[in-house]
């Protein structure tokens, strides 16, 4: 199973292909049929936003699992032009192209978890965490919110940095690991970075 998809979305002929892609890795997730629509929404909404209102830009989706509640993160990263009020961007009937300016309200009230940062001149990333299952279902409580996100160097198959995290109640480890270089040698020296860290993460500080 993959870990990851990466959409490239840069005119409105890849919404589509971008909602197909979608409801394909909610399948390898074994996500309900109900669950699975609620994704493809997200990722049609953020595909759509990215073809009228960017320069183009990517949909990162990535499968999500904590104790027994599972879901999926929908990242949208975008090139510019960024928002000036991000406020008024998130209001309905609000739209610079002529849409109907629902488009990312949808996106919030679709998903457990939103959040979006824009900067004017640079461009805009919007998350969104979709729940699946059912919606009283609760991930467990850990002192933070610790996420992270590795993508391989352009050329490269793999990613040579990596990460490892532990949490209880006490306190929380986090390791990041910058492989030297990029590919696969430097894949292979974080990637036992990472299994040290795992087999030590139980010693006491």
């Amino acid at each position: 199973m993959k870990n990851l998809i990466v959409i490239p979305v840069e005119d409105s002929s890849q919404a589509g292909e971008a909602r197909r892609l979608a409801g394909a890795f909610c399948q390898t997730l074994s996500f309900t049929e109900n669950d699975s629509g609620v994704v493809a929404l997200i990722v049609t909404e953020l595909a759509t936003n990215l073809t009228r209102h960017t320069q183009g830009g990517e949909l990162i989706l990535r499968p999500l699992e904590c104790g027994d509640v599972r879901g999926m993160e929908i990242l949208s990263i975008d090139k510019g032009p960024g928002m000036g009020n991000v406020a008024r961007s998130m209001q309905d009937g609000f739209s610079t192209a002529g849409s109907s300016g629902t488009g990312l309200g949808a996106v919030l009230r679709s998903s457990s978890q939103f959040d979006i940062h824009s900067l004017p001149g640079k461009g805009t990333v919007v998350m969104s965490r979709f729940r699946a299952g059912s919606p009283n279902s609760k991930p467990p409580v850990f002192p933070l919110e610790i996420s992270a996100l590795r993508l391989p160097f352009p050329g490269e198959d793999v990613c040579g940095d990596n990460w490892g995290m532990e949490q209880k109640a006490a306190r929380s480890l986090v390791l990041v690991a910058d492989g030297l270089g990029h590919g696969l040698d430097a894949a292979l020296a974080s990637s036992e970075a990472v299994t040290l860290f795992r087999k030590n993460r139980a010693a006491t500080v």
